[in-house]
């Protein structure tokens, strides 16, 4: 990193980095998105040393009808579970689908898997949206 400023000690650059893939519809049921782990490419930025990065995760954040005061429905993927390649399914509240938010704030429903479900909301699946997420190395 370069220096800090000498009066306040603030580093004049940030510490992470969003990239916003585009999101393409594949099918009647299935979107995707690219993530590249290797989309910050390792090099000397600031004379210091390499920089190297590593990605927290991937993100997915859906408005059904993109209203801005409607409820946002989230999906998140962690480092070690892109690494892993295996599906992921998650759940949300079908009630939330394209519903206004009560107040102006900003509000994201965050999918939750199976046991999270059933612990924080209901053990029963049959009235959530589900979407599955998974990562998988391009290959040539």
């Amino acid at each position: 990193m370069p220096d800090a400023e000498p009066i306040s000690g603030h580093s004049p650059t940030p510490d992470s980095f969003d990239i916003k893939p585009s999101v393409h519809r594949a099918s009647e049921t299935e979107y995707r998105f690219d993530v590249y782990l290797d989309a910050m490419a390792s090099k000397d930025y600031f004379g210091k040393g390499i920089c190297t990065w590593v990605i927290d995760y991937a993100a997915l954040t859906l408005r059904p009808t993109g209203a801005p005061d409607e409820y946002s429905l989230a999906a998140f993927m962690s480092h070690a579970e892109i690494e892993t390649e295996l599906p992921i399914s998650m759940y949300w509240q079908r009630k939330l689908y394209g519903t206004s938010r009560p107040h102006p704030q900003p509000v994201s429903e965050s999918a939750l898997k199976r046991e999270e479900f059933a612990k924080y909301r209901d053990p029963d699946l049959s009235d959530t949206i589900s979407v599955t997420l998974q990562a998988k190395e391009l290959r040539p």
